[in-house]
């Protein structure tokens, strides 16, 4: 979404005031008539702005829209009212702004911006927040003495029970703040950890005039984590941080194209834990209010299918019409006259495709080559003289006891079952469903089934408060342990 009308929007649900579609088009120098597809799906966030003549959205139902739509009888119908609108919005998020004298405080992208389109999708945030948090920003603050020995205390204050590149950052900022002020001996500083030379961060700070000139680059997660003490009133970093200081620590954030005030609450913990490379759950202990009810999904798994021809029981994948289709897939191996999930994936290029990449890398060494023998018993034992280093380290040995491994690969594939269950083109709900069935065999109550399932599998993780998702599972043959519904 265009992020002026998310601006809109944002002011709009803040204030909970309607503004026609024409007003809203000119602000954005668009067709009115082109306002519904700039908004997107119908939402009750997007529901504030309406038809002048009616007062509502066009063709929302009931639901759909805000459940305080009507509240106010006013409505925004003149770019005059819209703009002082929205002034009013940022001088209630930000304060008022800094004299025209004093030089803004900015920071700013190195490389392409990585810039969240809109703030209401939770799996969209946590994967902005993971692509961004390594990125490089080049940061510009100004800061009066005040201004400045105040960030010194906070900086020593939340710095000090840090770790690793954020403790370098820290520590590096109140060196440099120390050098400015001709305090070198002074008792806020930190010791950089070891081995910090090569963490990618420079700090400088200089006197220019009567104010500071504190400049450098981090990585965008450090930058963000600054921004945020701006943002978040903790009783800490309050004591020590001046008003003044925090507004151009936000401002400077809200620059990058993160608005900080979007991101509070328990609702956004994944957000930030993903930012700064935590567990999606971490420090959160109740996510049961997720938004909204939850939506089914029906997930048919076909097969069972082989990678090889000739098995009436078992047709070959690579020349069945579902293998050109994608979604989430199973290996099985028949243990005890039933199919036993080993192993769940996803994929977006076709079931043909993603299981000759696998096969693939059996015959080349790169995966750990497991016993069929043990497999077809329920355990999971790796073949005499597979070796354990980590590909391409292990391929002269693969190499070596090739003749041997050899028919170990083609047993083993050979007794591999495929089951696919064609899904949409979405990767949100894909990384949904492979993890809920992924987690739930890594956490089977049958401790044998537990115990077969994939050892070390990495299955994507649950975002905390994302809306409820219910997938009713059935397959053409019965799978050992999968249960006909999961609620995730």
């Amino acid at each position: 979404m265009d992020r002026e009308l998310q601006r809109i929007l944002d002011c709009l649900n803040a204030r909970q005031i309607r503004a026609t579609y024409g007003v809203v088009a000119q602000k954005l120098n668009v067709p009115p008539i082109s306002m519904g597809r700039l908004l997107g799906p119908r939402r009750a966030e997007a529901s504030w702005i309406v038809n002048g003549a009616t007062g509502l959205p066009t063709e929302y139902s009931v639901t759909e829209t805000h459940p305080d739509l009507l509240t106010d009888a006013r409505i925004i119908r003149t770019l005059e009212d819209l703009e002082s609108l929205l002034r009013g919005c940022e001088e209630q998020s930000f304060g008022p702004e800094p004299p025209a004298t004093s030089p803004a405080s900015t920071a700013t992208w190195r490389d392409e911006p990585v810039v969240p389109t809109e703030f209401d999708d939770l799996a969209v945030l946590v994967k902005m927040a993971r692509k961004a948090r390594g990125r490089i920003v080049d940061f510009v603050w100004h800061l009066t003495d005040e201004e400045l020995r105040s960030l010194r205390a906070a900086v020593h204050e939340w710095g000090s029970p840090s770790v690793g590149s954020y403790k370098c950052f820290d520590a590096r900022v109140l060196a440099a703040i120390n050098r400015a002020l001709g305090e070198s001996d002074s008792l806020l500083f930190l010791n950089e950890p070891k081995n910090s030379e090569r963490t990618d961060c420079v700090v400088d700070c200089t006197a220019d005039g009567e104010t500071f000139r504190l400049s450098g680059h981090a990585t965008f997660d450090i930058l963000f984590g600054y921004g945020m003490g701006g943002a978040v009133s903790t009783p800490g970093v309050e004591q020590r941080l001046i008003p003044s200081a925090r507004e151009k620590l936000r401002r400077a954030l809200a620059g990058l194209g993160w608005n900080p005030d979007s991101l509070q609450g328990e609702r956004f913990k994944a957000v930030l834990n993903a930012m700064y490379g935590n567990r999606l759950d971490y420090g959160i202990t109740d996510a049961s209010s997720a938004m909204g009810p939850a939506f089914d999904i029906s997930v048919h798994f076909h097969g069972p299918f082989s990678a090889l021809e000739g098995n009436i029981s078992r047709p070959c994948l690579f020349s069945a019409d579902v293998g050109a289709k994608s979604g989430v897939y199973l290996w099985t191996i028949l243990v005890d006259g039933i199919e036993r999930p080993w192993y769940v994936g996803q994929t977006r290029r076709g079931f043909a495709q993603r299981t000759a990449e696998h096969i693939r890398s059996y015959l080349c060494g790169e995966y750990p080559l497991v016993d069929v023998d043990g497999l077809v018993n329920g355990e999971c034992t790796l073949v005499a003289g597979a070796s354990t280093a980590v590909w391409p380290h292990s391929l002269p040995q693969f190499l070596e006891n090739y003749d041997q491994l050899a028919p170990k690969v083609r047993a083993l594939l050979g007794a591999l079952s495929f089951f696919v269950a064609a899904l949409p083109d979405e990767p949100h709900l894909l990384d949904r469903v492979e993890g809920g069935i992924g987690r739930y065999f890594k956490a089977h109550e049958d401790v044998g089934l537990r115990g077969f399932f994939y050892p070390g599998i990495k299955v994507p993780a649950a975002i905390p408060f994302d809306r409820p998702l219910r997938v009713l599972v059935t397959s053409d043959t019965p799978l050992a342990g999968m249960p006909p519904e999961l609620l995730l």
